[in-house]
């Protein structure tokens, strides 16, 4: 269950991805956030849900 083994939320914006050109220049400049299980997603927001099986 996604719910049951929620870790963290990392979160990057559409915007940052076409400026930077990629994930791997994304993390090096420090644009993606974490954010806890409570955070309300936004529409330009790209989402990787990391959970533990």
């Amino acid at each position: 269950d996604l719910a049951r083994g929620f870790i963290r939320a990392e979160v990057m914006t559409v915007a940052d991805l076409v400026r930077v050109g990629s994930e791997r220049e994304i993390k090096a400049q420090h644009l993606i956030r974490q954010e806890p299980k409570d955070y309300v997603i936004r529409d330009d927001d790209i989402v990787f849900i990391r959970f533990s099986v």
